[in-house]
C-alpha cells in the first residue's frame, strides 16, 4: 500500500482483518501527479526525516515488509537499519534487505521511459516487434498457418461429410421450394362481390353551397304521426288565476283521457 503516515490507519485496519500488507514509501507511482513526476525522494534532510518517520509508522501499523523506491542509498540504508521488518529496494542502492525491478523495464518491453536505476538485461521489445511484423506478413501472404500447423482429416471422412451435407441441402431445398405462381388456385369467397365505381373527378364536383343562399329549411316529417311546424309569431301572455282552497281535485283516471277541472267561484 503506497504512502506513509497518512495511510497507517488503513494499513492497521487491513492487517487486523487478517490481510498482510507490504508498505511502499519514497517514489509512489500512484501519486506521480502530487510528487511532480518521476523524481528522487528524500534528497533533503527534512524530506529524509519524513521518510524515516513514514517507515516507522508503517512498521507499527503492521506491515510485514517495506518497499523503498527512488531514494538516496544512504537514506535507504539508514531506514533499513532502524526497522525490524525487511526492506525491498528499487532505485534505493544495494544496502536494503532485497531488490526488485519491473521486468518490463529489465527486458525492454516498455521503451518510452527507462529509469536510471533500471538495468536492461535484454531488449525483448525489438524482438517482439520483429516477430509481430513477420507474423503479419505471413498471414497476409497465407503462408501461415502452414501444413505443420494445421490439423488433417481422413479422405473417407471428408467424402462422407460431403455426402451428408449434400443430402441435407437437398432436403432443405425440397421443403422450402415455393409453388410456381401458375399452380396457385385463385381464392374464391362466398360473400357477395364488391362492386367499386370509378373514382370521381374532384374537379367535376360543384362547390359547397353558401349558407347565405339557403332560404328555408323544409320541415322534418316523422313516419309515426305527422307533426306540422309553423314559424313562431306572437306568444299570448299566460294568466294565472287564484283557485279556492276548497276545490277538490278528482283522482287520476286510469285511462289517458284528459282531466277537466270545473271552475270555482272566487271568495
Amino acid at each position: 500500500l503506497e504512502g506513509g503516515k497518512r495511510v497507517a490507519p488503513r494499513v492497521k485496519a487491513i492487517v487486523e482483518t487478517g490481510i498482510p500488507v507490504m508498505g511502499h514509501i519514497g517514489l509512489t507511482p500512484q501519486s506521480l501527479n502530487i510528487l511532480g513526476g518521476f523524481k528522487v525522494q528524500g534528497k533533503t534532510a527534512e524530506a529524509a526525516v519524513e521518510l524515516t518517520n513514514d517507515a516507522k509508522s508503517l512498521q507499527e501499523a503492521g506491515c510485514y515488509a517495506l518497499v523503498i523506491e527512488s531514494v538516496p542509498q544512504r537514506i535507504a540504508e539508514y531506514i533499513t537499519s532502524t526497522l525490524s521488518i525487511p526492506t525491498i529496494g528499487i532505485g534505493a542502492g544495494n544496502k536494503t534487505s532485497g531488490q526488485i525491478l519491473v521486468w518490463h523495464d529489465m527486458f525492454g518491453l516498455f521503451q518510452d521511459l527507462t529509469p536510471k536505476f533500471c538495468k536492461q538485461y535484454f531488449n525483448l521489445g525489438n524482438l517482439i516487434s520483429e516477430g509481430l511484423s513477420a507474423y503479419k506478413q505471413e498471414v497476409e501472404q497465407r503462408t501461415f498457418p502452414a501444413k505443420q500447423h494445421t490439423y488433417s482429416l481422413k479422405q473417407e471422412e471428408w467424402e462422407k461429410f460431403r455426402q451428408l451435407v449434400n443430402h441435407m441441402t437437398q432436403d432443405n431445398s425440397q421443403s422450402t421450394t415455393a409453388l410456381p405462381i401458375s399452380s396457385v388456385s385463385p381464392v374464391t369467397t362466398t360473400e357477395s362481390p364488391v362492386t367499386t365505381s370509378p373514382l370521381i373527378d374532384v374537379s367535376s364536383v360543384s362547390p359547397l353551397i353558401e349558407l347565405s343562399s339557403v332560404s328555408s329549411v323544409p320541415p322534418v316529417t316523422p313516419t309515426d304521426s305527422p307533426i306540422t311546424t309553423s314559424p313562431l309569431t306572437d306568444v299570448s301572455p299566460v294568466t294565472f288565476t287564484s283557485i279556492s282552497t276548497n276545490a277538490t281535485t278528482p283522482p287520476l283516471a286510469s285511462d289517458p283521457t284528459p282531466i277537466t277541472v270545473p271552475p270555482t267561484s272566487l271568495s
